[in-house]
């Protein structure tokens, strides 16, 4: 097993990398806080993968939900934030009005 906490910052970070690790991954091998990490990547100049942004296939692959809004067109979400906020409606109303209630969370 590799010694993390015998490596320099840089080597640490390469390793990171090389394994897939994000930054709040380093951080729990290493014993230090996620700001220690942080600091460190930026002072080297190796960034570690943003394991907080989810990509849709992240999503999928991990069997989580994602947003159902992020999925409309704009000129759906110009309608659906119309009904919500004049019309007064719930989620399930404002998209079965818009004609997407394919998106609610029973229909999946």
């Amino acid at each position: 097993m590799t010694d993390l906490r015998e490596m320099s910052w840089p080597d640490r970070l390469r390793y990171a990398v090389a394994q897939g690790w994000g930054v709040s991954e380093l951080a729990g091998q290493l014993g230090r806080s996620v700001s220690v990490v942080s600091l460190a990547q930026g002072r080297h100049g190796i960034r570690l993968p943003d394991k907080r942004r989810s990509t849709d296939e992240g999503i999928v692959q991990k069997g989580q939900t994602g947003n159902p809004l992020s999925c409309l067109s704009d000129a759906e979400r110009a309608d659906y934030d119309v009904l919500k906020t004049r019309g007064k409606m719930t989620r399930a109303e404002a998209l079965t009005a818009i004609g997407r209630s394919d998106l609610l969370e029973g229909d999946r």
